[in-house]
């Protein structure tokens, strides 16, 4: 299935884990077990609900079920020969060492506590590369292998009610957060965070130029 792929010489690691498994977590999951790799943990302890689908692949008979529980099923099921843990539960320092076999990490929560708690684990060698995405609706951070603590959106409270999202920023963002992790010219450390309609702007803008200037 991955033999087309061979020559651009990704680095597709064995076993990664997915820490938040909303709009941008989802769709880092599905990208990278679409991408060949074998084992997948996923964190999180919310249920789906019905102002979730429109950023996710999901059926309406799915909403009130675990987050992680329709995700493995979606997974498995576009990728059968994929192994899929759910963990319906927020990582801790309890349950930390669920990481330690994982070769990348993606925060994707919302939560200022739990980057901290994520990028401490990081630190602490619990995991080799950790990649954050996080989306608020308006502002997003991307990071590879930096302590930001603060920096980014957020605040000390769980989950987020700033500003409508939809499926195509979710799914922008989780891209460039898989080509953080698996392209082989990614950088060892990154960091991004702005406004979306910024960077669309600019992209669109240095389109024109390089189309027509």
């Amino acid at each position: 299935m991955y033999i087309r792929q061979s020559s651009l010489d990704l680095h597709i690691p064995t076993h990664i884990g997915i820490i938040g498994c909303g709009g941008i977590g989802s769709w880092v999951a599905i990208y990278s077990a679409m991408g060949g790799v074998e084992t997948i943990s996923l964190f999180d302890p919310d249920i789906l609900e019905i102002h979730n689908l429109n950023r996710l692949p999901y059926p309406e008979s799915a909403v009130g079920m675990k987050k992680v529980s329709i995700l493995r099923e979606y997974l498995v099921h576009i990728r059968p020969q994929s192994r899929v843990f759910a963990y319906d539960r927020r990582v801790s320092r309890d349950n930390a060492t669920l990481l330690h076999k994982c070769e990348v990490v993606f925060d994707c929560t919302d939560s200022t506590r739990a980057h901290r708690l994520i990028e401490r684990l990081w630190d602490q060698k619990h995991f080799t590369d950790l990649i954050r995405a996080s989306y608020d609706g308006d502002h997003y951070t991307l990071s590879k292998n930096l302590l930001l603590e603060s920096m980014s959106w957020g605040n000390e409270t769980t989950g987020y009610q700033i500003v409508p999202s939809w499926v195509i920023p979710a799914s922008f963002i989780a891209q460039i957060a898989c080509w953080l992790a698996y392209a082989p010219d990614a950088p060892e450390s990154y960091f991004l965070s702005n406004s979306l309609k910024n960077t669309v702007h600019h992209l669109i803008t240095l389109g024109g130029r390089t189309s027509f200037g």
